[in-house]
């Protein structure tokens, strides 16, 4: 992953929790609520298979993708369930200018993210088990061996904060969707306001 020498003002916001979670849904919301504000970036996630259709993620292939990482394009990179994920180096450059970067990643990279841009800030979104099931199912991608694994991860996640550092916010995304994306939309907003007082401070320095 590519560090920063010096963390600029920007913040870097790392989006988390179980597939089928809404975690897609929720920055979709988010990037049309601040449609056409500088103050944020959601940049596009690169993954290793085809989408959806629910995703903002550009597909490559595994090798465009290891071509990618070795020549230093990628700003974060994690392998996870037999696919390669990142996001783009010029995340880096928002965060320099002071943006709220925006990226759904897996939880497992968090502490490592944390140590790439130091200013930033985690958010869980969590959903019940029988909700997150339901989804999972509907949304027809994987086989029932592999909904029951990943119910088992959920669980497990759900039940210990070892990958979560201090100050990780938590949405609960088990309710009505509006819910969920005002507590997303508010948790950005003070993001923005962190990043602003960072631009000030470095402004008088």
């Amino acid at each position: 992953m590519a560090g920063a020498k010096e963390a600029g003002p920007g913040v870097l916001v790392l989006v988390a929790g179980p597939s089928g979670a809404g975690k897609d849904t929720l920055i979709g919301a988010a990037r049309a609520h601040f449609h056409g504000d500088e103050r944020f970036a959601f940049p596009r996630r690169i993954v290793t298979r085809a989408s959806d259709g629910t995703e903002q993620v550009r597909e490559v292939s595994l090798a465009e993708f290891d071509a990618m990482e070795h020549r230093g394009g990628l700003f974060l990179a994690w392998r996870a369930h037999g696919l390669a994920y990142g996001v783009p180096v010029d995340a880096r450059d928002h965060l320099g200018e002071g943006r709220v970067v925006v990226v759904n990643v897996s939880r497992r990279i968090i502490r490592a993210a944390f140590s790439v841009w130091p200013r930033s800030h985690a958010v869980y979104v969590h959903v019940a088990q029988e909700i997150l099931q339901a989804r999972l199912q509907r949304r027809g991608r994987e086989t029932a061996e592999q909904i029951g694994a990943r119910l088992s991860r959920a669980a497990t996640m759900a039940g210990s904060a070892s990958h979560a550092p201090e100050g990780t916010t938590v949405i609960d995304n088990s309710g009505p969707l509006e819910h969920a994306t005002r507590a997303f939309i508010d948790t950005l907003e003070a993001q923005a306001d962190r990043a602003q007082r960072a631009m000030s401070r470095k402004g008088a320095a």
